[in-house]
């Protein structure tokens, strides 16, 4: 009698795991193990004959890679090592990988007379001929950073909180 109410339970248990969390889901880790029931998305194969459920979620995605190998077919996980998930309202998207880039940097200056945007005017140079015309020669500079906060730091990064990824299977 109690392995059968043990059976029950368990069942019953996964199933409400599968309502809450369902094949699939994708989940933040902040800890150094991923959970039962879940992969590391790094980029690991999931093979259809190991986590049958999670490979038919998978396999219809067109942004994905599959083969077969000695194993059996696969689909290829996203390596989210250094990225930030971001949504999309399109099915045909899911597991796209998209390359860092930031806006176009767009200035100009002006000969004699300075610049605008991330050109400005560096340190003045006088010369007879010109100065005469009443003109002031200076270094014109770069500096992507006086016209956008977001170029300050040293490489690319975006708000982020490390955590593990991890999907249900």
């Amino acid at each position: 009698m109690f392995s059968t109410f043990k059976t029950k339970l368990a069942a019953y248990i996964e199933k409400l795991l599968e309502l809450a969390t369902p094949v699939g889901t994708c989940i933040f880790v902040m800890g150094t193990e991923i959970p039962e029931g879940f992969l590391a998305v790094n980029g690991q194969k999931v093979y259809q004959n190991v986590h049958p459920r999670l490979y038919a979620v998978l396999s219809p995605l067109t942004q994905l890679s599959k083969g077969t190998d000695s194993t059996g077919a696969y689909v290829t996980l996203p390596n989210a090592d250094g990225r930030v998930l971001q949504g999309t309202n399109s099915a045909t998207s899911v597991g796209q990988l998209l390359n860092a880039s930031l806006p176009n940097i767009a200035g100009a200056f002006v000969a004699f007379n300075g610049g605008n945007g991330a050109f400005f005017s560096g340190a003045e140079k006088s010369r007879a001929t010109i100065a005469e015309q009443g003109h002031v020669i200076s270094d014109v500079n770069f500096s992507a950073s006086n016209d956008n906060s977001i170029y300050s730091g040293a490489s690319l990064q975006v708000p982020a909180c490390l955590c593990q990824v991890a999907i249900r299977f």
